[in-house]
């Protein structure tokens, strides 16, 4: 899946990806897998999707 990064705080670890479905997919540093520092907010990325709460979750969240 394809999308662009919402949002993503260093400090609190998390943040939301749009994907280019329409829907909102939460991530946390854990499923980054560049280093994190450099991900900031309207980066393009590529991503798998599971179920999560309160939103879908991105998993394996690499830049494009």
């Amino acid at each position: 899946m394809l999308g662009r990064v919402k949002t993503y705080s260093s400090q609190k670890k998390y943040g939301f990806i749009s994907g280019d479905d329409g829907k909102e997919y939460y991530f946390t540093e854990g499923e980054i897998r560049i280093p994190s520092k450099i991900l900031s907010a309207g980066y393009g990325v590529q991503f798998t999707t599971a179920d999560g709460y309160p939103c879908p979750k991105a998993r394996n969240v690499r830049l494009l």
